[in-house]
């Protein structure tokens, strides 16, 4: 089983960010869109891992964060997207350094934490 990003390098403008999709595909040729482009604002994914069943993917997110001063910083999180209802529970925003800066579970507390113990116990 593998996660396929598409596109694997996203538009490098501003003007024409193009959003990439997260599928799952199996060894015996099935696949399931775990996240479609047009359901997230993330800048660029990079896959981190996948559940033995395809039903979580690990995954870590960014985006461009533009202050008032004019500098440019990233945003990065990291998120879990359960496959089955394609949600996206964001749940670590890394900070400068690539740290856990803070954690952040969108939706049901239960179901965010949820996916991070299965990728926690399967390694």
């Amino acid at each position: 089983m593998r996660v396929v990003i598409s596109p694997e390098h996203p538009s490098a403008t501003r003007q024409n960010k193009g959003r990439q999709s997260v599928v799952v595909q199996w060894q015996d040729g099935r696949s399931r869109v775990a996240l479609p482009a047009q359901q997230h604002q993330w800048d660029a994914i990079n896959a981190l891992d996948v559940s033995d069943d395809g039903r979580w993917v690990l995954l870590l997110c960014t985006n461009e964060h533009r202050a008032f001063t004019g500098s440019v910083g990233l945003v990065r999180r990291i998120v879990v997207v359960d496959t089955a209802t394609r949600r996206p529970f964001t749940v670590f925003e890394l900070d400068e350094w690539g740290r856990v800066g803070e954690l952040l579970l969108m939706g049901t507390y239960a179901k965010g934490l949820l996916g991070v113990c299965q990728f926690a116990s399967t390694g």
